[in-house]
């Protein structure tokens, strides 16, 4: 399993984090995964999972994480 924050790619300093820009950019990066694995591996199953939080202001609770099924 992989598994990362979406808060953890932007720069420490970014000073205009929202929740809207991460789950926008989350929801963008597993259609990318999604994608790039199923290209990239057409003869396996793999799962691509976006987590928002509860509260959107958590910005460590984004997560994304994918595996093969």
């Amino acid at each position: 399993m992989n598994h990362f924050h979406i808060a953890d790619i932007q720069h420490s300093a970014c000073t205009d984090m929202a929740g809207d820009k991460l789950a926008v950019l989350g929801e963008r990066l597993r259609e990318i995964y999604m994608a790039k694995l199923g290209w990239q591996f057409p003869d396996r199953t793999f799962v691509v999972e976006f987590v928002l939080p509860e509260r959107p202001g958590d910005f460590p609770d984004y997560q994304m994480s994918f595996f093969q099924a």
